[in-house]
């Protein structure tokens, strides 16, 4: 006679990859002269601080919230010194799951739509960023101020899990047989 083990285990109720964007058109650098072979480069860091899911009457969605850390820059052979730049804040985006469909899921196990949490699987992305130099005189009513434009393309892979306990008979083969009868 075997024994018993309780397990619990995750069962995965979606996945899928999601991209989102966002865009920053024309931030401006300030008073600061930056001409015009100048390069702007560096890192941005993004996190993923809270994925709550939400089943909708025909839809599964989960509302995201990331931090973004920019640290970034200007450089150029006509600075006299590298231009530090950093930027943080916290973007909402919402997800909407194209694979589940929340009736095909209740008609297979009512259960199937309860107490769901989300897990991030993988963030990752791209970042592309454009410098516009400044023109004029600081200080002169004919400057104008650098600005840089970025698209920042965020992929995240996000799974729906439902925690679930199981009992298993575990037999050791040392304490089992079978006969054929």
């Amino acid at each position: 006679m075997g024994f018993c083990e309780k397990f619990k285990v995750d069962r995965v109720i979606c996945d899928e990859i999601f991209y989102v964007t966002d865009l920053e058109e024309n931030v401006e650098i300030g008073e600061i002269e930056v001409p015009s072979n100048s390069d702007i480069s560096g890192n941005v860091n993004v996190t993923v601080l809270n994925c709550e899911p939400f089943i909708g009457v025909d839809q599964i969605q989960a509302n995201l919230e990331l931090m973004v850390q920019k640290e970034l820059t200007i450089s150029g052979t006509n600075l006299a010194m590298d231009i530090p730049l950093e930027f943080a804040e916290r973007l909402p985006f919402t997800v909407t799951f194209r694979k589940c469909d929340p009736d095909n899921l209740e008609d297979i196990d009512p259960d199937l739509l309860e107490d769901i949490v989300c897990q991030v699987v993988r963030v990752d992305g791209f970042d592309d960023i454009t410098l516009t130099p400044s023109s004029g005189n600081v200080g002169q009513d004919d400057f104008v101020s650098a600005t840089f434009t970025e698209e920042l393309t965020i992929m995240i892979k996000l799974k729906l899990t439902q925690e679930r306990q199981l009992n298993l008979a575990l037999c050791p083969p040392k304490n089992q047989f079978e006969v054929d009868v």
